[in-house]
């Protein structure tokens, strides 16, 4: 491997971190002011008010922070049907197709959330916080999308015919091999059998 190749997947990976790491937080941090909230209302009879404006922009920085490691893990809903039905080439093509639109619209939305963000001039109600740091949310979101996208995109153009159905089988194989549930119903299922042979 190149030492340029090296350094690109050096980068890709502390990206990919961080990333990773600020949605982590966004979430654990939401997830800790509303629960904290709920209770502070439901028992006490008492809410701060900014944390349902601090939640909210957290929920949209998180929708932005993670859409391009949730395009790059194969976590978004898609439709697979119409590639399926075409011939190998025809179905790289159409992947190439989703991608040049899918990062040529996100390349839009950066410019323009960039835009919105910069000329932005208003302030959080409860919070008081300029409401351009939230927005920027938007063009690093969209950039990030690109970049996941452009890093996985060899292996998404030449995904074999149903490897998602094929790593949706798997992944629920795995989840089904450490089940107590299904264990308990064999064992049932085995006894029964037992009982039936006994008579």
């Amino acid at each position: 491997m190149s030492s340029q190749k090296k350094i690109i997947k050096s980068v890709d990976r502390v990206i990919t971190a961080i990333n990773g790491g600020l949605l982590v937080v966004a979430l654990i941090a939401m997830f800790v002011l509303v629960f904290a909230n709920v209770i502070g209302r439901y028992f006490f009879s008492r809410s701060v008010i900014w944390v349902d404006e601090l939640a909210r922009y957290l929920m949209i920085a998180s929708a932005f922070l993670g859409m391009g490691l949730a395009m790059r893990q194969g976590s978004h809903t898609s439709f697979t049907i119409f590639q399926d039905i075409l011939p190998k080439k025809g179905r790289k093509a159409l992947r190439i197709l989703v991608l040049v639109f899918s990062n040529l619209t996100m390349l839009g939305l950066a410019y323009l959330g960039w835009l919105y963000a910069k000329d932005s001039i208003n302030y959080s109600e409860a919070l008081r916080w300029p409401v351009k740091y939230w927005y920027m949310s938007i063009p690093i979101g969209s950039f990030l999308f690109v970049w996941h996208t452009t890093m996985f995109a060899k292996e998404y153009i030449n995904q074999a015919k149903d490897a998602d159905l094929a790593a949706e089988i798997e992944e629920g194989d795995l989840l089904l091999q450490d089940s107590e549930i299904l264990k308990e119903l064999e064992n049932n299922i085995g006894n029964e059998n037992l009982n039936e042979e006994d008579d």
